[in-house]
């Protein structure tokens, strides 16, 4: 509530300024503000997997960064698990699958 000279003025809800924010800062958005109704939302490859898939990437590619990537984009594209990754890392399957080494 705000006080305009001396007579007492009630905001509207928050609610209604949320939308009325977003009829003007937003005419064509969807769900988001940031994207359109018809654009996907994508996430980085690197937030795509779990800190323990990163543990074991780091430790078999600390300084080779293709193959971290290459074993990273396998990891999400066929939903392995951490024992599922160490295990194909373990059988060198960038060798049989011709990834960049």
């Amino acid at each position: 509530m705000t006080s305009s000279a001396g007579s007492l003025r009630i905001s509207p809800p928050i609610s209604d300024r949320h939308e009325a924010f977003r009829a003007e800062t937003c005419s064509t958005c969807g769900d988001s503000p940031r994207y359109g109704p018809t654009e996907k939302k994508v996430q980085p490859l690197a937030a795509q997997i779990g800190w323990t898939h990163h543990q074991v990437l780091i430790d078999a590619f600390r300084d080779d960064r293709e193959l971290y990537a290459w074993y990273a984009g396998k990891a999400v594209e066929n939903r392995w698990s951490r024992r599922q990754l160490t295990g194909q890392i373990h059988l060198r399957l960038h060798e049989r699958q011709g990834a960049p080494t």
